[in-house]
């Protein structure tokens, strides 16, 4: 259990560095809108949304509590 809570803060760490650059070295509206217009980027964002909703749908599933797993 102490290695899965050690992987999952260095991915904290990783996404929150990662995301802070993109904010501030990026457009995202551009890009975004670019990324919109080619197929492997649809692709890429339908993956990426059927990923969080699944991951979402197994914590509701696995936890007791409503209010925590929304809190999740």
């Amino acid at each position: 259990m102490r290695i899965a809570k050690v992987v999952t803060v260095l991915g904290i760490m990783a996404m929150t560095a990662v995301l802070g650059y993109a904010f501030t070295r990026g457009d995202f509206f551009v890009e975004g809108s670019l990324l919109a217009k080619m197929p492997w980027g649809i692709v890429s964002l339908v993956d990426l949304y059927t990923g969080f909703s699944l991951f979402c749908a197994w914590i509701i599933y696995r936890e007791k509590s409503l209010p925590v797993a929304l809190l999740w």
